[in-house]
């Protein structure tokens, strides 16, 4: 399902980086001397950080980590206006890519509008009841496969042990694998869209019918 497509297909050539200067209305950071610092010291904590920003600042505020600058939105309604994103302002494409795109090139999460409801629409046909309880079967079975060829010695790599067993899915059959039938369905790129780069946290999620 992933369908390698350049940048310039959909991100405009002279699209700049939001800067200090763009977000000074908002409240929020003061721009940091070393930002890898300042994203280091987050991600030790990232929920209590959260919290402190949000309590300082409210729930709308300007951020800088590595990346650069961006603006937080934070609650329920914010989350519905992003995730339902009716107006079609908020790309997850062009804010996602920078982070994954090298991971997971133009994935399903990192497309935008009628081409993400296409895919996520053929995506759907392998999680429906009757595939995932065959699925479930055979992962069952093969996860009793790796756990009985544990070594029985008297240390243990925990670690290297358990990766390799939730990578069970990747040994099974083709067709014990969820989709492996699914007809596949090609789309165009995305157009240009104006990007606005979004990051959005808050306890309660609505889910996007």
């Amino acid at each position: 399902m992933n369908i390698t497509t350049p940048a310039s297909a959909f991100v405009p050539a002279d699209l700049p980086e939001p800067s200090f200067a763009d977000l000074a209305h908002l409240p929020g950071m003061q721009p940091a001397r070393i930002r890898m610092l300042r994203t280091i010291n987050f991600l030790k904590d990232p929920l209590g950080k959260s919290q402190e920003l949000l309590d300082d600042y409210g729930r709308v505020f300007r951020r800088q980590d590595f990346g650069g600058w961006g603006v937080s939105l934070i609650g329920p309604e914010a989350n519905e206006l992003v995730m339902f994103n009716k107006d079609k302002i908020f790309s997850s494409a062009l804010g996602w890519n920078p982070v994954l795109e090298n991971l997971f090139p133009h994935g399903l999460m990192l497309m935008d509008f009628e081409q993400h409801r296409v895919h996520r629409k053929t995506l759907s046909v392998a999680f429906k009841t009757e595939p995932m309880r065959h699925y479930l079967g055979q992962l069952k079975a093969g996860i009793a496969r790796g756990i009985a060829g544990w070594p029985g010695a008297p240390t243990f790599k925990f670690y290297p042990t358990i990766k390799a067993l939730t990578s069970i899915s990747r040994r099974l059959p083709s067709s014990a694998c969820p989709g492996d039938r699914m007809p596949r369905r090609s789309t165009k790129p995305l157009p240009t869209w104006w990007r606005l780069r979004w990051r959005s946290c808050a306890n309660h999620c609505p889910s996007p019918r």
